[in-house]
């Protein structure tokens, strides 16, 4: 192991119990304080404005520490104070306090054993209040930290915001705070203020931490800064050695599974140092899943299974196993492995400090260079697989066994090593450490957006496209016009799409259109005609910014036009949105003179979407005069061919309600003639179910009058015979089910899965190729096996349930109607069950 993987691994073993350096937050179930001042008597809480003039009356200005010592600057601190020797407070309230002050250390990473939370003082901050960054002194033995108690009082602003080594915990407590209590705690080494109250009072109890009884050093962050300190020497003489390895790997003390594996789900000690290293702000880290799967000899067992430490799976179950992980559970018999002839290892999962699962497809972890404390601790020989497949003798085969272990382990290395380490496993890595970065604000988010802007424009590839715009994005929000005009340069090549719209729009804010014309220009001519509905969104998006990008949005859309319809047949795909665009920029008029002419050319579908594209830009008033020529064209497409798969879809429906509401009489009635032709009984049921709410008008009252003669039919009757029933080489068969008879055993099978089979080939519901509706149960033995054949009303059933369907639906139509509606099953007498006498069903029309 190198010097530097010593080092760490010393220093991660070294590091001890940490927390936060600061913590707070709202006081849940805290009794009422009983605060009484010297002067002004029992304080009610929330604060009144008569009792805190006379707390500011009975109070001095607060002094503060400077070196040795202690004085009083408003340009320091604006603050009133009343000393402890002049408050009361009740018995309850100490208590209370006593066992918040105790949750509040263990979050700092110290022990509750023998410390004290000591009143200090009681402060008051008046609107303009405020504390200038400073540390706390000591301000008695023992004292190694701070705790801030803000009582109820209604005030705006006054946040207070600790500090230390770069980090900083705001804790802004205006909101309702006149209705509960909040607290704060730190250690006396952080740097806090509080700033300015912008409007009403902060009243607070301050209490100093201590820790009472006994020697020994006071717990503060002077060990963690040494932590610290340690970690940044390791991480700079990583990166100043050239033989050191590019990662290294840190096996966790305990075990988790892909469901569980997560940064906040570190437990103990694998916390502890995840801290410790994320506190040095040297070194990226990841949690990843490694597998070792291993095949060898196994000792002679009779059978084969599997079985993994959830339990074990035979091969006469079907049971599915528990997902892989590290957790060890019971169960499943294990075998000894001999001889082991192959092992191997793989990095199943990855991820980083935001908990989000990352891609690292070519990012390999060297168990015999890079695991920090030895492989061996990683997969212990010794211990059970977490999964087990065995297998018995198979010829001239001896039984074999495999193995497969999952551990999972803390990957790290340098911050400054990041790009290259992540770009060269996968650009999707490089792109989601940017995000990552930039995001957070981090110090070295501009040279990581630099490094990764020199690789993607270094190292072209296609596949590197997708991530184009996330990268433009981050250079925007950096606004840095360099990278973005990279980046710009490489969607040139690519052409534009739905998300990189928004990344394109920013960065022509940032550039200016003079600036960023050419490789817009040039991003839109990649664009394929598919995707030009995209190039034509970036131009209406940017003529709605206002004046300053009406010129750069109409030269897009002249661009686009240009492309589109110069294509040998225009994209359907694409149509609405450009169709949108041509209607919007009159600089675009020739080219929407040719998209009318060839309108044809799309489906039906699109065609329908420009006209709802229309409408929707006109409100249906005023439609354009390439209207009327336009709906011809849809109307041609779907009436010429007629097809029934696409005469039933919604677009239909939605066309005739605009050529409703654009009130077009030769059209409709063209529409409505054209309708009435296809006979298609789904195509009417939609249009007159979407046209309830207009009796009067005479062509929604001529589609109704279409399609109540499709409803008006006799109610179906049910018969035993079934006449047209004809099952092929069983002429028995086929005159049982002819006949009344209505059960039929029927025995001609060499044995009961010969009947069976016959059974499930011929029967079991509605048999339209036969026409006939039965169902056949098979049973005995050998040749005398054979089937019960029972004629059902399945098919019946469903007959009648449509005819009542359809009746309602006619009952719906009535006010579209010219005539009553006669109900046909008054036109007829039926038997209680259904049937009429000498009548049956046609089987041979479904």
């Amino acid at each position: 192991m190198s010097s530097i993987a010593d080092a760490l691994y010393e220093a991660l073993m070294d590091v001890e119990t940490t927390g936060a350096f600061a913590t707070g937050g709202k006081l849940e179930g805290c009794p009422m304080p009983g605060l009484v001042v010297d002067g002004v008597g029992a304080i009610a809480l929330p604060l009144h404005p008569d009792q805190a003039k006379s707390l500011t009356e009975h109070s001095v200005q607060a002094p503060f520490g400077r070196g040795a010592e202690t004085v009083v600057d408003t340009a320091v601190r604006l603050c009133r104070q009343v000393e402890p020797t002049k408050i009361q407070l009740s018995a309850a309230w100490n208590a209370y306090i006593q066992k918040r002050a105790t949750e509040y250390v263990t979050q700092l990473g110290v022990s509750s054993d023998n410390v004290e939370a000591r009143l200090y003082k009681l402060v008051l901050y008046e609107e303009g209040g405020f504390f200038k960054s400073h540390k706390d002194t000591e301000k008695e033995p023992g004292m190694f930290g701070s705790l801030v108690v803000q009582l109820p009082a209604k005030h705006d602003a006054g946040t207070l915001a600790v500090r230390h080594r770069g980090d900083e915990r705001l804790f802004d407590f205006s909101n309702d705070s006149d209705s509960y209590f909040y607290a704060a705690a730190f250690y006396t080494d952080c740097e806090h203020e509080l700033h300015p109250v912008t409007n009403g009072m902060r009243l607070c109890l301050l209490y100093n931490l201590v820790r009472v009884g006994g020697d020994g050093p006071l717990p503060s962050l002077a060990e963690r800064d040494a932590q610290c300190d340690q970690l940044l020497q390791i991480a700079t003489q990583w990166e100043e050695d050239p033989d050191a390895p590019e990662k290294l790997c840190l096996a966790l003390d305990h075990e988790y599974t892909t469901k569980n594996l997560a940064f906040r789900k570190l437990k103990g000690a694998d916390k502890e140092r995840v801290d410790a290293l994320l506190q040095s702000k040297c070194f990226d880290l990841h949690l990843a899943l490694i597998e070792k799967h291993m095949r060898g000899d196994a000792e002679y067992e009779h059978g084969s299974y599997s079985y993994n430490r959830y339990g074990y799976d035979s091969d006469e179950g079907d049971s599915e196993d528990s997902e892989s992980g590290c957790g060890r559970g019971g169960g499943g018999k294990h075998h000894i492995m001999e001889d082991c002839h192959e092992s191997s290892t793989r990095v199943y999962t990855w991820i980083n400090v935001q908990d989000t699962e990352v891609t690292m497809k070519g990012l390999d972890i060297y168990l015999d260079e890079e695991i920090l404390n030895a492989e061996e601790a990683l997969f212990d020989s010794d211990a059970e697989p977490d999964k087990e497949e065995y297998e018995s003798y198979m010829g001239n085969y001896g039984p074999t066994v495999e193995y497969w272990y999952h551990r999972a382990v803390l990957v790290i290395w340098p911050r400054s090593m990041s790009v290259r380490i992540v770009c060269n496993s996968s650009f999707e890595a490089a792109i989601q450490l940017v995000q990552q970065r930039v995001t957070s604000k981090a110090n070295d988010a501009l040279n990581t957006l630099k490094e990764v802007v020199e690789y993607a424009t270094g190292n072209s590839n296609s596949a590197h496209a997708y991530y184009l715009a996330p990268l433009l994005q981050a250079a925007c929000t950096m606004k840095q016009p360099k990278f973005v005009l990279d980046v710009m340069q490489l969607l040139c090549k690519t052409g534009t799409t739905a998300d990189r719209n928004e990344a394109m729009l920013d960065a022509i804010h940032l550039l200016g259109w003079n600036t960023a014309r050419s490789s817009t220009l040039a991003a839109v001519l990649a664009t394929p005609c598919d995707r030009l509905q995209h190039a034509a969104t970036l131009a209406l998006k940017l003529e709605r910014l206002g004046t300053t990008f009406k010129e750069a949005a109409a030269f897009i859309a002249q661009e686009v036009a240009k492309k589109y319809v110069g294509y040998e047949v225009l994209n359907s795909i694409s149509a609405a949105t450009v169709s949108k665009m041509l209607f919007c920029f009159p600089c675009c008029s020739e080219q929407r003179a040719v998209f009318v002419a060839r309108a044809t050319e799309l489906s039906t579908p699109a065609l329908a979407s420009v006209l709802q594209t229309l409408n929707s830009m006109h409100g249906g008033q005023q439609m354009p005069d390439e209207f009327t020529s336009l709906a011809s064209s849809y109307m041609s497409r779907t009436f010429s061919n007629y097809n029934t798969s696409e005469g039933n879809s919604n677009h239909n429906v939605a066309v005739f309600a605009i050529l409703l509401n654009n009130n077009d009489e030769e059209m409709l009635e063209g529409f409505v003639r054209s309708v009435c032709a296809t006979k298609d009984a789904n195509l009417l049921q939609a249009l007159t179910k979407s046209c309830l709410n207009m009796p009067q008008n005479k062509h929604v009252r001529m589609l109704a009058a279409a399609r109540a003669a499709q409803l008006r039919y006799p109610k179906p009757t049910y018969s035993n015979q079934q006449p047209y029933a004809n099952v092929p080489n069983h002429p028995q068969v086929t005159y049982f089910l002819r006949s009344d008879q209505t059960t039929l055993k029927y025995s001609n099978f060499n044995n009961l899965e010969h009947a069976r089979n016959f059974g499930r080939k011929h029967f079991g519901g509605y048999n339209q190729r036969e026409h006939h509706c039965a169902r056949a149960d098979a049973d005995g033995r050998g040749s005398n096996a054979y089937v019960t054949i029972t004629k059902t009303k399945d098919y019946y059933n469903t007959l009648l349930a449509k005819f009542q369907r359809d009746q309602a639906e006619l009952q719906s139509l009535q006010p579209l109607l010219d005539e009553p509606i006669v109900q046909e099953s008054k036109r007829q007498k039926t038997n209680d069950d259904g049937s009429s006498e000498n009548s049956v069903i046609d089987l041979t029309d479904e």
